[in-house]
């Protein structure tokens, strides 16, 4: 979950809160038409007629709802309101300035109030979300802790506070909050959501995906709910159906870059490559200046075997984030199969620097400077780190045949003796590529159909032998 959704939603649940105080008067106190017309029409003439709160927020509502908060500002600034001074109208401006980012206005109102009514809870809790704008949680956290003392039941104040501990990774003190404001307030969509991370959080999938079910029924016009229900349906591996939520997600808001980031992810998942690729175009579109799109999408250009297009991506995202290293390999894979070896080797061995167990990154560093006809480099290269491979592995026995590629039965029945498949299907690979640098091709062939066998589709070493 990304915090500030929580954060935007809490100003928006204060506002709608706040107006939610001021109702119109009962239709039993309105004035009966009778005495309307016994008022002599030559008494002085009536005043300018006094606006009650509700008589001004149709039009403070509608500015809000169309993201005009300075249009809703003048609206209430123009309204003659019955009680101008009244706090919870005074709050109601501040909350206004609030939506509008004038914070200095909202809290110099705010101030006022809380010298007239120093446990005004509503103050508080707008005090409260400003210091959580400035990046004071602490003063954020002791207001909170200030308004539950006051009301133990006040759900914003316990939802917020469940926020800030969420954020402090503190997830069992987050749910319990989140629990206790769902409990005095069933239809709270703040805690909800919030609860609905805190389970992602700590693995509960099925849970999360209830309460983002109930936030949803809530607030079906609330593109988060959507998107973190669609994270705990991925985590479950429903895939369709996470696929399904971040669809209406990006409806609701197709403004919004993850959406497009995290459908795309999914569609990756579910092998649909071209539509992982729209999904990473029009993230692009919002946002050119991320080097994640860049990435992603030269992942599903490189499932689709566009391999040109996947290298110029995977180069962009590592122009603009240089120590992303989790686009090396795939980087010098695609060089690889492009036959740009010297390349190919650099991102190889950077990958394989990155994180030293994977052999396999070091096997394909060592096969490009092979292949780029750089024996007496490629020698030099594996005697670095031979001994660093532990000697009971098959990485060791296949370094070693790499060095003395003379001994391919002793390996090839290594690699055979194997257990575990993902490691034999690389190895058979590597193998295989050093039996067709020596023109042994039909023994080559035999261990790339080994590696095709054992492999997954999109495993690296399964493309590399359907390629060779």
């Amino acid at each position: 979950m990304r915090p500030f959704h929580l954060s935007a939603l809490l100003i928006l649940a204060l506002f709608v809160a706040s107006c939610a105080l001021f109702q119109p008067a009962p239709a039993d106190q309105a004035a009966d038409a009778s005495e309307i017309a016994a008022i002599d029409p030559d008494d002085e003439p009536a005043p300018e007629p006094v606006l009650t709160v509700p008589d001004a927020y149709d039009a403070i509502s509608l500015s809000v709802q169309a993201g005009d908060p300075e249009a809703a500002i003048a609206a209430y600034e123009e309204a003659s309101l019955e009680d101008p001074n009244d706090p919870g109208t005074r709050i109601l401006l501040a909350n206004l300035f609030l939506i509008a980012g004038e914070i200095d206005q909202a809290l110099s109102i705010l101030d006022e109030v809380l010298i007239e009514e120093p446990e005004n809870t509503d103050a508080l809790f707008l005090v409260s979300l400003i210091r959580g704008i400035e990046g004071r949680s602490d003063a954020q956290q002791e207001l909170l802790e200030r308004i539950l003392v006051i009301d133990p039941n006040d759900a914003r104040a316990r939802s917020s506070l469940a926020e800030l501990l969420l954020q402090e990774r503190s997830f069992a003190a987050a749910a319990q909050n989140f629990e206790q404001a769902i409990e005095t307030e069933p239809e709270n969509l703040v805690a909800r959501v919030g609860l609905g991370n805190v389970y992602l959080r700590q693995d509960r999938y099925e849970e999360a995906e209830a309460q983002l079910t109930a936030a949803i029924e809530i607030a079906p016009d609330y593109p988060f709910a959507y998107s973190d229900r669609a994270r705990a349906r991925a985590l479950q591996y429903e895939l369709a159906e996470a696929e399904q939520d971040l669809g209406q997600a990006i409806d609701l808001d197709p403004s919004f870059y993850w959406h497009y980031i995290d459908r795309g992810r999914v569609r990756l998942e579910r092998a649909l490559f071209a539509q992982a690729e729209e999904d990473f175009d029009a993230a692009l579109e919002l946002n050119s200046d991320l080097f994640l799109g860049f990435s992603l999408r030269g992942q599903a250009r490189d499932l689709q075997d566009e391999l040109e297009g996947a290298r110029s991506d995977y180069n962009e995202a590592l122009r603009r984030r240089p120590d992303y290293y989790p686009a090396y390999a795939p980087l010098g894979t695609v060089s690889y199969m492009l036959e740009e070896f010297e390349s190919a080797h650099f991102f190889m061995n950077a990958a394989f620097e990155q994180e030293p167990n994977r052999f396999e990154h070091a096997l394909l560093a060592a096969l490009a400077l092979k292949a780029n006809g750089q024996d007496r480099e490629a020698n030099d290269y594996v005697e670095g780190i031979v001994n660093s491979a532990p000697r009971d592995s098959l990485a060791y026995d296949v370094l070693r045949y790499y060095l003395q590629p003379a001994n391919e039965s002793f390996v090839l029945n290594e690699v055979q003796s194997s257990g575990d498949d993902l490691i034999k299907g690389q190895m058979y690979f590597y193998v295989g590529a050093q039996l067709e640098l020596l023109d042994r091709v039909r023994t080559a062939q035999a261990s790339f159909l080994q590696t095709e066998d054992l492999l997954q589709p999109g495993i690296p070493e399964r493309r590399l032998a359907e390629w060779r």
